[in-house]
């Protein structure tokens, strides 16, 4: 399951974006590389992927801050790839995300939540400001946004089987979803961004669903 997120509402999507986006996500949890524990049942409810180290960098936040999934262990980490100039998919995640907040009530200082920019356009402070302040991110708990040099970036995307794709100056798509890490640091499930899809479960209730079994 794939989100796109477009930096316009309204763009023509060439197909080998798409086999790009697809084929780089697909790799990554493949069966062999990465420990697939589960089909996708009739009902999307996310990805497991066997226990392993997440994959440690050292990005940059918009106080000079460096974060990194080693950063937060002994917390459950919920990790998203965003572009701080998107105005739909992008969005739509972060509302989903104030929603598991919510739902999660009490339990929700348990987990922390870190985006991983995509746009190596957009690396200055006031993009992750204004991205964060205008979608509500910024009143999350334990909420950082990153971002580094382009090859840093794409060092952690093809870690993640993220990819980025500029289609020109204004058009950028990339791979949409959530990492959940437990709180010894392995990864444990990928769960794709279906709120920006007609049907099937929306991002914020596969999170709520499967989220509280990783937490501390």
């Amino acid at each position: 399951m794939l989100g796109i997120a477009l930096a316009r509402p309204v763009v023509f999507i060439p197909a080998v974006a798409v086999v790009v986006l697809s084929a780089a996500l697909a790799a990554y949890l493949r069966p062999s590389s990465a420990g697939l524990t589960s089909s996708l049942p009739a009902e999307y409810t996310g990805t497991e992927i066997e226990a392993r180290p997440a994959p440690e960098f050292r990005l940059t936040d918009a106080r000079g801050q460096q974060w990194g999934p080693g950063d937060f262990r002994g917390r459950t980490l919920v990790m998203t790839f965003l572009d701080p100039r998107c105005r739909d998919v992008c969005p739509l995640i972060a509302l989903e995300l104030q929603k598991v907040v919510s739902g999660l009530g009490e339990r929700a200082g348990e987990a922390a939540f870190l985006g991983v920019n995509t746009n190596p356009a957009a690396t200055r402070p006031e993009d992750f400001d204004f991205f964060s302040a205008s979608f509500g991110l910024d009143r999350l708990p334990n909420w950082h946004f990153v971002t580094g040099p382009p090859d840093d970036l794409e060092q952690v995307w093809r870690d993640y089987g993220i990819a980025s794709v500029s289609l020109s100056a204004e058009t950028l798509q990339h791979t949409s979803g959530v990492f959940i890490v437990d709180p010894a640091g392995s990864l444990r499930l990928y769960a794709g961004a279906p709120a920006a899809l007609e049907s099937g479960p929306r991002l914020s209730e596969i999170l709520l669903q499967r989220l509280p079994a990783y937490l501390p």
